[in-house]
């Protein structure tokens, strides 16, 4: 009888020693796992800045390109200062809707996609017009910009410039403040940013060639 006892006392003992092991492993498991998550969300999360980091670092390597093709022919200027971001990736369209704001006395910034303008903008920087594309490289589509009228003391106009004809009243309705058909011209800018910066004029500078 004594012997029974003691083989019952031993399993439960037995049996104690095994769900107590259990227990621990589980907590062990579960600690381990939570340490791997956040490793894995660090790791994620560097990353992230690394990537973060080399589209600042290229975004101010493009405004330099393409400020440099502008050939520094003011045409016009501007009874106030005035400053434009301009987001356009393209090769050629960037540097001619660049010229065409230099050319008429307004100072730009231009970047390649719609995540650099909103950086800019959170990054504490002021301009008067945003004019982005309505379509970036790798699925970007310009309407991410649009996410900056999320904070009600954001007010800077969002112009969408773009080769889509006669949608105005599209874009107007995803919640741009304008719409301008790709190219850019000085009747357009004249025309659109009158409208958008109260007292705003542009005089046309005499040419100083001798007669």
């Amino acid at each position: 009888m004594n012997d029974e006892r003691t083989v019952i006392m031993l399993l439960v003992v037995a049996g104690l020693i095994a769900l107590i092991y259990f227990i621990y492993k589980a907590v062990q498991d579960s600690k381990r796992e939570e340490e791997l998550k956040l490793e894995r969300e660090k790791y994620e999360q560097e990353q992230e800045k690394i990537i973060i980091k080399e589209r600042q670092k290229k975004s101010i390597e493009w405004n330099k390109k393409i400020q440099e093709l502008f050939n520094n022919k003011i045409k016009y200027e501007t009874n106030k200062s005035v400053k434009v971001l301009v987001g356009d990736y393209t090769d050629s369209m960037a540097p001619f809707t660049n010229s065409v704001l230099r050319s008429m006395g307004i100072e730009t910034e231009v970047v390649p996609s719609a995540s650099d303008i909103i950086d800019r903008i959170t990054d504490g920087k002021k301009y008067d017009i945003i004019i982005t594309n309505n379509t970036y490289p790798k699925g970007e589509s310009g309407e991410k910009v649009l996410e900056l009228k999320e904070n009600n003391d954001f007010k800077t106009p969002i112009i969408v410039l773009t080769t889509e004809m006669k949608s105005r009243d599209r874009f107007l309705s995803y919640g741009f403040d304008e719409y301008i058909e790709k190219p850019l011209d000085e009747e357009k800018v004249k025309e659109v940013f009158t409208r958008f910066i109260k007292n705003l004029e542009f005089k046309k500078i005499k040419s100083s060639k001798s007669k």
